[in-house]
């Protein structure tokens, strides 16, 4: 009976052992899994962070881009900005230059058909841009009739002319006194009617 006993006893133990051994492992494993899930969760958290971080970066990028082709834009603005200007002034200085050869034609005009311009018995009368068509050997007494905008060189014309021998110049202004300023404006180094002898008088 002792023995029955004893033997029921080392077996209960033995089941009693083999139950806790089975707990344990089943207690180690349910830790594992969950050591496996939480490594789980932190790689799906790591990788979710990556992607956010690709993705802020990719929208910088994007945004890096947009403000390039921004300036981009503005610079070729500022350029047609700048060609278009430049094609105005261009316009402008044309414009300009066509109004001035019309008054110059036109001033031109005028003194070509100036009523001073007669034949006298004192010699011969000129319009100032006729001075240089005299020839060398001319004679008497000159009458040249300045214009408002006359050249210098007309004048210079004038002035050598009355150098010649047997040659008198009388050069006729707007008025007495514009007439001796422009002489001496264009004609600096001389002075009329002191060392030039050239007469100026009032139309």
């Amino acid at each position: 009976m002792e023995e029955e006993e004893m033997e029921e006893e080392m077996e209960e133990e033995e089941e009693e052992e083999e139950e806790e051994e089975e707990e344990e492992e089943e207690e180690e494993m349910e830790m594992e899994m969950e050591m496996e899930m939480e490594m789980e969760m932190e790689m799906e958290m790591e990788m979710e962070m990556e992607m956010e971080m690709e993705m802020e970066m990719m929208e910088m990028e994007m945004e890096k881009e947009k403000e390039k082709e921004k300036e981009k834009e503005k610079e070729m603005e500022e350029e047609e900005m700048e060609k278009e200007k430049e094609k105005e002034e261009e316009e402008e200085e044309k414009k300009e230059k066509e109004k001035k050869e019309m008054e110059e034609k036109k001033e031109e005009n005028e003194d070509a058909h100036d009523p001073h311009l007669h034949a006298t018995q004192a010699g011969h009368v000129l319009g100032g841009q006729a001075v240089s068509q005299l020839q060398v050997g001319t004679v008497g007494v000159i009458i040249v009739v300045i214009g408002r905008r006359e050249s210098a060189v007309v004048l210079r014309e004038a002035v050598d002319m009355h150098s010649r021998p047997s040659v008198s110049v009388i050069i006729l202004g707007a008025s007495l006194h514009d007439a001796s300023v422009r002489v001496r404006r264009m004609h600096p180094d001389l002075q009329a009617d002191q060392r030039t002898g050239v007469k100026v008088l009032e139309c």
